[in-house]
C-alpha cells in the first residue's frame, strides 16, 4: 500500500487481492482510510454448484439485511429506525454485491459492474471462462431499491414505485437479450416501512417473466435488528 500512497493515490478507491491470504480488500475512500475497508475471504465457487439465487441470499444476509451487517462506510441506512435510506442506497448495494460476487466467483469467472450496452447500462454481469479468451455470459442482474422515504424524509408515492419496477423489468429484458445471457435477474431490495409492504411489487410482471424467462427476486431489508427478529418470528 505504501507504493500507492507514494503516487499520491492514497485517497482513491482501490481493491487489493492478497492471494497468499485468500482475501479481497476494498477501500471505498482509498487505502489511507483503513477504517473503511471491506474485507472478504476468496471463495472457489462456481455457478453450476452455487446458483445465483443462493449467492444473492447469502449476500443479503452478510451485508444488507439489517444495519448491523454494515461494518464499513458503505451504508444503506441514514436513519433505519424511521426507514430513511442514504441517498446512494442503490449504488452502495450494487458495489457491495459486485465485491461479494467477485470474491466468491474469483476462479473462472469475472464480474462486471455498470456494463454499457446499446440498450443501457446493466448493473452486474457475470461471465464464465469456457476456454482461453472465450467467455459465456452466465447472468445479467439489474438492481432496484424501493423505499417509503427519500434520504431527506420525503414520502415516495406508490405510483413512483410501480413505475420504478416496471422500468427495471424492461431494462433486464433488453439487457438479457442483448448479452445473450443464460439468466436474467431483476433484484429488488425492499426498504419500505414494514406496514407498507403488503402489495406484491412484481405481480404486474409475473406472467411476462415466465414467458421472457426472467427471474424476479425480492429481498426484504430491515431498518432495525428488532424489526428483522420480529419478521423471523412471524
Amino acid at each position: 500500500m505504501d507504493e500507492i500512497e507514494s503516487l499520491g493515490l492514497g485517497n482513491q478507491p482501490a481493491i487489493a487481492i492478497e492471494f497468499s491470504k485468500r482475501t479481497i480488500s476494498f477501500y471505498p475512500t482509498g487505502v489511507e482510510a483503513e477504517e473503511s475497508v471491506v474485507r472478504l475471504e476468496v471463495g472457489e465457487e462456481d455457478l453450476e454448484s452455487t446458483p445465483v439465487l443462493n449467492l444473492l441470499e447469502r449476500f443479503a444476509e452478510k451485508f444488507v439485511v439489517t444495519p448491523n451487517c454494515q461494518e464499513s462506510q458503505i451504508r444503506t441506512w441514514l436513519d433505519g429506525t424511521n426507514y430513511i435510506p442514504v441517498k446512494a442506497a442503490e449504488k452502495n448495494i450494487q458495489e457491495l454485491l459486485w465485491l461479494f460476487l467477485s470474491s466468491r466467483l474469483i476462479d473462472n469467472h469475472k464480474i462486471e459492474m455498470e456494463h454499457t450496452l446499446r440498450s443501457g447500462r446493466v448493473d452486474i454481469v457475470i461471465r464464465k471462462r469456457m476456454a482461453a479468451g472465450l467467455w459465456k455470459t452466465s447472468a445479467a442482474v439489474e438492481l432496484k431499491v424501493v423505499r417509503s422515504f427519500s434520504s431527506t424524509g420525503r414520502p415516495t408515492p406508490a405510483a413512483a414505485l410501480v413505475k420504478h419496477i416496471a422500468r427495471g423489468y424492461k431494462q433486464i429484458r433488453e439487457y438479457r437479450k442483448e448479452l445473450e445471457a443464460t439468466e436474467g435477474w431483476l433484484v429488488t431490495y425492499d426498504m419500505r416501512k414494514i406496514d407498507a409492504r403488503g402489495n406484491d411489487l412484481y405481480s404486474p410482471h409475473s406472467a411476462a417473466a415466465v414467458a421472457d424467462e426472467l427471474n424476479l427476486h425480492l429481498e426484504a431489508l430491515y431498518g432495525t435488528a428488532d424489526d428483522y427478529r420480529d419478521s423471523c418470528a412471524a
